[in-house]
This record gives C-alpha cells, structure tokens and sequence, in this order.
C-alpha cells in the first residue's frame, strides 16, 4: 500500500480515467501536510482527513486479529461500523458540495 502512495503517477482510478477527484482525493496528502505539522494547510486540503485516519487506527486492530485468526474478516463492532457509514457519507457529502465551489472547491487531481 505504501508503494501505491509514493507511485510518480496517479493511482486512483477516478483520476485516471475520469480526470476528477474522488470524494477521498487528498485524504494521504493531507495526512502528510499534518504529520509535518501544517494543520491549517492540512484541513484546507480535506477536511475530513484526520477523521479518516483515526479511524482507520482504531479499525486496525480489529482487522488484524481477524486475519491472524482465520482468512475471512468478520463484521467490526458495531459503533465502529456505523462511525465508517457516517465517514462515507460525510465524505460524499463534502465531495458533492465542493463541486459546488464550498470548502476550497474540487481537491486539485
């Protein structure tokens, strides 16, 4: 996974084939300008990037032990389940409204 963030090219195949950003688009660059310490420049660029990297920290660990118990995932728990329907939601919510030129407009492909 790592490997497909530091690809010299695109990788999302919405950018690929349809030339626009997806509603996670910018959620990695995000992440990185906030581990480098540019909060501001961070929640322009997605607003819901850190909130999407929490909880894939706190999903970790339950994926995990399922892999290393069987080969099929079983269903997270169930707060944490609802917690990543809401993010989604969220995050198409916040895709449609920057087409409409709210929160900075299209993330930049």
């Amino acid at each position: 996974m790592a490997a497909l963030t530091l690809a010299p090219f695109p990788t999302c195949p919405m950018r690929l084939l349809l030339r626009t950003p997806c509603p996670g688009c910018g959620v990695t660059r995000a992440c990185e300008l906030a581990a480098r310490g540019g909060w501001r420049a961070s929640l322009h660029l997605h607003p819901l990037a850190l909130v999407s990297a929490a909880l894939v920290a706190v999903s970790v660990p339950f994926v995990a032990r399922d892999m290393l118990r069987k080969d099929v995932l079983g269903p997270l728990p169930r707060p944490l389940g609802l917690a990543w329907h809401v993010l989604v939601g969220l995050l198409i919510a916040l895709w449609i409204a920057r087409f409409f030129g709210y929160f900075g407009g299209p993330v930049p492909v």
